[in-house]
């Protein structure tokens, strides 16, 4: 089974599994951005309205990660340990060698370079050191930030689905598939 490491440290980041201990930082992030997640994390807004609920979260994510289905990491500031943002690896295909990943930053940190430090970390991991073969993201075509990160950070698009997404405010998207395929980072 593949594992990924529970965390992982960057230049100014520090990508750590949720805890326990992730409960009332995990809990204000979503808080402080609520409105922004209903758009492309909706079931997280529409569901971590409590501290119960967060628990709950991350007692789900701890048995995916130990199945090796799902890692849910917290995106830290290393020098003071806040927690910012979230980034996900998912749909792990061990036999197609890909994985997918999701991601956002609170917006008080948004344009400063964390989500590209957060995917560029977990691209040398599985490219390198897990020898996965590509990257998958799908991304909401109102979502242009991410889709422009993802254009810099070599992403190909490999299709757009019509109409393929409902956000937690009834509205439909146009999807983007876009993946990227092992190649040297350095």
């Amino acid at each position: 089974m593949t594992q990924f490491p529970y965390s992982i440290l960057t230049e100014r980041l520090s990508l750590r599994r949720y805890t326990s201990d992730s409960a009332n930082e995990l809990f204000n992030l979503v808080e402080r951005n609520r409105h922004q997640l209903k758009t492309s994390f909706a079931p997280m807004a529409e569901q971590l309205i409590r501290i119960a609920n967060v628990m709950e979260f991350i007692n789900t994510s701890t048995v995916a990660w130990n199945q090796g289905t799902v890692y849910q990491y917290g995106i830290h500031r290393r020098f003071d340990d806040k927690l910012i943002g979230q980034i996900k690896i998912k749909n792990v295909n061990v036999e197609k060698s890909a994985i997918e990943l999701s991601y956002f930053i609170d917006q008080a940190w948004q344009r400063k370079g964390f989500a590209k430090e957060s995917v560029m970390a977990i691209m040398r991991l599985a490219f390198e050191k897990m020898h996965f073969k590509k990257i998958n993201v799908r991304i909401i075509e109102s979502n242009i930030e991410s889709l422009h990160l993802a254009n810099r950070l070599g992403f190909v698009e490999e299709q757009i689905r019509k109409h393929d997404f409902v956000c937690g405010f009834g509205e439909v998207h146009d999807v983007h598939y876009l993946g990227l395929h092992n190649r040297n980072l350095h």
